[in-house]
């Protein structure tokens, strides 16, 4: 079979979530798992773009997840879920961290890919629904794993600021910055408008990121790598 898709859920303006590889990296538990967390959401798996565009799955569509294997042509299938697809969300679903690497590091050398979003497949449930939740959302997320062994290196052009600091996202310096300020996770969800449990996300990538332990180790080196002055509060 070729595709699965989900029935239950179509129609016009129905937003969809499109997964582009076998059933093996995107089993159909995979794809019950998503449909449960996004009601309403119709969820299909289509071996290749190809196959999604002749089957007139273009309109609404929110997502597209693309598996691993197709990094060696990424660029042209990225450009064209972007031009069929519109504002879609184009993400890079990885197992194998030195597959995907390469691709992010090419990605923050300015050498295309713009908008590609990345998410581990290996991460446990919770927080993979928490990170799909996020890109759906809009959020550009960086996992942790992509960035970690190069953040330090400043020859590697976007992995870090000019100081050699590790490159956070707007939103995780956001979450550092109330981090610093004191508040707690639930007030800092409250304050951004997101979950409890993105916050814990976001801290954890951002902790890892920056190569500290604990809370307070993150609030010190906010407060130490010139940040205590930025403006106040989630833009």
């Amino acid at each position: 079979m070729k595709s699965d898709r989900d029935h239950r859920s179509g129609g016009a303006g129905t937003d969809r979530v499109l997964f582009i590889g076998s059933a093996l990296a995107f089993p159909e538990v995979t794809l019950r798992l998503v449909r449960a967390e996004f009601e309403g959401v119709e969820v299909s798996r289509f071996d290749t773009i190809e196959q999604a565009i002749d089957a007139g799955q273009a309109a609404s569509v929110r997502m597209v997840v693309l598996d691993q294997k197709f990094t060696e042509d990424l660029a042209d299938i990225h450009d064209l879920a972007r031009s069929t697809f519109g504002n879609a969300h184009v993400v890079l679903a990885y197992d194998d961290v030195s597959i995907a690497r390469p691709v992010f590091q090419r990605q923050q050398a300015g050498m295309g890919l713009s908008g590609l979003r990345f998410i581990p497949m290996h991460s446990a449930v919770g927080s993979w629904i928490s990170i799909l939740r996020l890109l759906m959302a809009g959020e550009v997320l960086v996992p942790g794993d992509l960035i970690q062994p190069f953040a330090m290196n400043d020859s590697m052009n976007g992995a870090a600021d000019a100081s050699g600091n590790p490159s956070l996202t707007r939103r995780e310096i956001e979450v550092l910055r109330l981090v610093a300020q004191g508040h707690r996770n639930k007030t800092i969800a409250a304050m951004l408008d997101v979950s409890e449990h993105t916050v814990k996300l976001h801290i954890h990538h951002l902790m890892r990121k920056i190569g500290v332990g604990n809370r307070t180790a993150a609030a010190n080196w906010f407060m130490q790598n010139g940040h205590a002055g930025d403006e106040e509060g989630p833009a």
